[in-house]
């Protein structure tokens, strides 16, 4: 009895402790349900976020090749038939071959240009879509991603968009636009849910930024409002056309907590979100049944259950009947031995049944004895056909069968054979495992086949290396350069994986010679470009980077090129440039020549105001000359004060002949060719530069008076004596040195002429020689080149050696230079000698000063001219009417044409001109004899003067004899 009580007592705390283990255990279960399903919802989040950045990943990379194909930037341009024609095939290339919905091409204004789609009823062509955000992101530079409800297609899809720019402009000209349906991405959602529906129920959805269901594995509930939407936004959804009309309905889920929530049954869900990182606001969003979760975990708890109260109660018996232990102990192992047997088959019964595998299963001769649903759908041929025959029946004629045949013969234990056959109209593509079975003693009993319809994968395996060959011929014979690299050593180096021709071509260098080197070794400039930086901060962030336009320079190549750089999925960088260095080139040769244009107006500038006050200096000087030759003739000859009256007429002389160089400066002045002393030119020269020379110049001149003469124009002369002393000067300027100047005779034969033209005999040879800082060798090539200077952009115009070239020689001479680096230069300049004085060119008659007794009409605006000119001329024995206005000149004129035999009238006057003044006195005597006297030649020369009438031209300042000169062969012309 007290046996009894003890084996009851055991039994109850067996029993106790079992039933408190067993609540422990389900509670165990129920937590372990909820965690796996957290991780299976984390799972199926991450899959199909992985699948949407994918997805945009691919389109976008797809918009950015679109937007570099020069074709369509060139339809923007010009839209006319070629070029459309061009644009129209590059969208449809892409659409066909790319697995696109649509391509198209939208000019600046939003219109749709081209299209993919042209032919359909759905067409985008000439359809304005600039109200779309994702051609508002792209139209200012930046691509676009936009999901929506199509316009005219009224499916939904995500549109990528990309800016069209012309290379070396930043400003859009158009935007490439892909649309790719939703349906693609909702199959992945179904295939992700059928592979879970066993132990859960899942609902998922994908929201736009307002909670508006756009994707999601139940049908039902597109378009709807997620969670409770406000009016407010249901308007502003309506206006934006991103889903049409509506409405909108409440989906009916209602959120009880942060990650829970119950629909309008009551059903409670658990809810897991995940948020689209390349679409800013959108969301995945995945709702798992609780309810579900708890009867899967009662189900779990009820099978384990069942296990331990067959242990209790194997326990309990063996505790209340000792002598049957070993016989117990038999019976369970059995029991548990027969269980899993039975398991065992099951499994393998539900995996025959339901593998999407053909599975066959066949006899040591090779007859069919079962086989499972998905072999007889595989092949095409019933179950009830298949079983009891002889498996070779089931395959074609040819090496695949011969090669089945030889495997039935047991001579390996596994084999492999793949072969084509043709089920009802279609031909596929069959992958056969043949594996025999042995018992434990060897002995062959039959075997099992696993038979795969791999047509699908040997179709997408050829249209993937299809679609590889046709991105291997786009990347061949794009002129776009585009290379690959691989980042190793965690981003530290990057290496070439590939690179294009146009790629290769630029760095000049072969595709061998990049392939497997790190980037800083074939281009020891990267880093001073920028790109190597840009390239880790890409292979660090994954957001694409663009490198403005930059000049990459090494010893081996220098060009402006300007990358865009991007990381793909599988972690390889993309870089895409092109070469611009041409256009730059071009763009800095007409910065230069605008620089020279500006230069040259300068001068021209500088000249008419240097015109103009040599106008005015001659109307002083004028005056002054003449007062001082009429003195000269009023004084006793000897004396002192006609020896200084000469000084001041010698001095104003040369004032005159500067006027002179500044009238022939800006062109206001004709060439004047007499024999020139070119020593007192030099000496002028040298009177007129030294005080602007620093003392750190030491100037030495030795200047032969026995230099014979030369025929030039003095002033001419006189820049090219001014141009070479200047330009050792600034050769001299920041160091210091000697200038030496020396004009000396010197005879040069045959053997000593440069240039053919010249002849030989007798030269003046002028020598300017400095110490500065010397010509290289290539500098020495070029120096007479129009515009090429070697000094600062504020020191020289590259145009005084030219001008220096071209004067010598047109003067039948000849200019050298002698010049070595870093040791100064020597100019010699060589002028033929045409006579060795004066008097040898001249006859040396001394002339006498001309007069008559005419009368003479004078008109000058300057009253200090006409008080100096009316005595001179009376003093020749004329008889002269002088007046200060031309309106007055030809008043007096009119009174008495008969009164005058000469006009002697200044040409720049107010009021009236006198070549004006001229015309109108000829229109009253046509035969009326006419002298002009003007400052500047500007508007009228002897040459001008004589092809309208005027019979005589001098210029200002004249001395008396000149101008006595032109008034006599005026009056005495016929």
């Amino acid at each position: 009895m007290r046996l009894k009580i003890i084996v009851i007592a055991l039994s109850l705390l067996t029993v106790l402790s079992t039933a408190v283990g067993l609540f422990s255990f389900y509670a165990s279960l129920k937590e372990a349900a909820f965690a796996e399903d957290h991780i299976v919802s984390g799972q199926h989040l991450h899959d199909v976020e992985n699948a949407f950045s994918l997805l945009i990943e691919h389109y976008k990379r797809i918009a950015q090749t679109m937007a570099s194909q020069k074709a369509l930037a060139a339809v923007l341009e010009n839209p006319d038939t070629t070029h459309m024609s061009a644009a129209n095939g590059i969208l449809d290339l892409f659409n066909t071959h790319m697995e696109t919905s649509v391509c198209y091409l939208m000019n600046r204004r939003g219109t749709t240009v081209a299209s993919s789609n042209r032919g359909s009823t759905e067409s985008f062509v000439e359809k304005n879509y600039a109200f779309r955000p994702y051609f508002k992101t792209a139209i200012t530079g930046k691509p676009g991603i936009y999901a929506a409800l199509g316009v005219t297609s009224g499916k939904r899809g995500i549109y990528f968009s990309h800016p069209v720019i012309q290379p070396g402009d930043d400003t859009p000209i158009g935007v490439v636009a892909v649309k790719q349906d939703i349906e693609m991405l909702e199959k992945r959602f179904m295939s992700v849910q059928d592979a879970a529906q066993n132990r859960f129920r899942h609902i998922t959805i994908i929201t736009d930024p307002n909670g508006i269901i756009f994707a999601s594995d139940r049908k039902a509930l597109l378009y709807q409002s997620l969670w409770p939407f406000e009016e407010k936004g249901r308007k502003g959804l309506a206006a934006s056309k991103q889903f049409g009309q509506g409405p909108w309905p409440w989906s009916g889920f209602r959120k009880i907590a942060a990650d829970q929530a119950v629909d309008t049954d009551g059903t409670q869900y658990r809810i897991h979100t995940d948020a689209i990182g390349l679409m800013p606001g959108w969301q995945i969003v995945h709702m798992s049944d609780q309810a579900a979760i708890s009867t899967r975990a009662r189900a779990s708890f009820f099978q384990a259950a069942g296990y331990a109260l067959v242990v209790i109660f194997i326990m309990i018996g063996a505790g209340t009947i000792l002598l049957n232990r070993l016989a117990a102990k038999e019976i369970a192992r059995r029991k548990v031995t027969s269980k899993q047997l039975r398991e065992s088959k099951e499994r393998y019964q539900l995996i025959f049944e339901n593998s999407p595998l053909g599975i066959l299963h066949y006899d040591q001769k090779g007859v069919i004895v079962a086989c499972n649903d998905s072999l007889a759908k595989i092949i095409g041929t019933p179950i009830e056909r298949l079983i009891g025959f002889h498996m070779l029946a089931s395959m074609p004629p040819g090496d695949a069968r011969e090669a089945v045949a030889s495997s039935l013969k047991m001579s390996e234990s596994r084999f492999s054979v793949t072969y084509r056959t043709v089920t009802g109209n279609k031909e596929i593509i069959i992958r056969a495992v043949l594996k025999r079975i042995e018992t434990q003693d060897g002995t062959v009993i039959g075997g099992i086949g696993i038979f795969e319809d791999i047509s699908e994968a040997a179709r997408s395996q050829a249209a993937l290396e299809s679609n590889e060959e046709r991105f291997r011929q786009i990347f061949n014979h794009m002129g776009t350069c585009v290379a690959v690299y691989e980042g190793v050593d965690h981003g530290k180096d990057f290496i070439f994986k590939d690179i294009n021709p146009a790629g290769a071509t630029v760095g000049k260098l072969d595709r061998e010679a990049h392939i497997g080197r790190s980037v800083q070794e074939v281009y020891p400039g990267v880093h001073e470009l920028g790109l190597f930086e840009v390239l880790k901060r890409v292979w660090q962030t994954g957001q694409a980077e663009h490198l403005p336009l930059t000049v990459y320079q090494d010893q081996r190549i220098a060009i402006w090129i300007e990358n865009y750089v991007c990381k793909l999925p599988s972690g390889e960088i993309i870089a895409v440039y092109d070469d611009i260095t041409g256009k730059k080139q071009a763009e800095e040769e007409n910065r230069q020549l605008t620089n020279q244009l500006r230069q040259l107006q300068k001068i021209e500038a500088i000249g008419v105001l240097a015109g103009g006050i040599a106008h005015d200096f001659n109307n002083i000087l004028f005056p002054i000359i003449g007062l001082t030759e009429m003195l000269i003739e009023d004084i006793p000859k000897g004396g002192p004060i006609q020896k200084s009256l000469r000084e001041i007429l010698a001095g104003a002389a040369r004032a005159r002949d500067l006027v002179r160089q500044i009238l022939a400066f800006s062109r206001q002045a004709d060439q004047e060719v007499k024999p020139v002393r070119v020593q007192d030119v030099l000496r002028e020269v040298l009177r007129l530069v030294r005080p602007s020379l620093p003392a750190t110049i030491d100037i030495r001149s030795r200047i032969d008076d026995a230099c014979g003469l030369v025929m030039a124009d003095p002033t001419q002369i006189h820049q090219v004596a001014l141009n070479l002393i200047t330009n050792a000067y600034h050769a001299m300027a920041e160091t210091g040195g000697m200038l030496e100047i020396i004009l000396e005779p010197t005879a040069l034969h045959l053997s000593d002429l440069a240039d053919p033209a010249m002849d030989s005999g007798d030269y003046v040879c002028l020598a300017v020689s400095d110490t500065g800082y010397g010509m290289s060798g290539e500098t020495l090539d070029r120096i007479f080149d129009p515009y090429f200077t070697t000094k600062d952009k504020d020191k020289g115009t590259g145009l005084g050696l030219s001008v220096v070239h071209g004067i010598v020689k047109s003067h039948g001479g000849d200019i050298q230079v002698e010049s070595t680096s870093g040791q100064g230069s020597i100019f010699r300049v060589y002028l033929p000698i045409r006579a060795s004085s004066i008097h040898d060119s001249e006859n040396g008659e001394i002339e006498k000063t001309p007069g008559g007794d005419e009368r003479i009409l004078l008109i000058d605006d300057e009253p200090s001219i006409v008080k100096m000119m009316q005595p001179m001329l009376e003093r020749l024995g004329y008889r002269v009417t002088a007046r200060t206005s031309s309106i007055e000149a030809l008043e007096a004129f009119n009174a008495n044409p008969d009164q005058f035999d000469l006009l002697l009238t200044d040409m720049t006057m107010p009021q009236m001109t006198g070549l004006e003044l001229t015309k109108r006195v000829k229109q009253i005597r046509p035969n009326i004899r006419t002298v002009i006297c003007s400052g500047f030649s500007e508007y009228i020369n002897e040459k001008k003067a004589k092809e309208i009438g005027i019979h005589g031209f001098v210029m200002k300042p004249v001395v008396k004899t000149d101008l006595a000169k032109a008034i006599r062969k005026a009056l005495d012309a016929s």
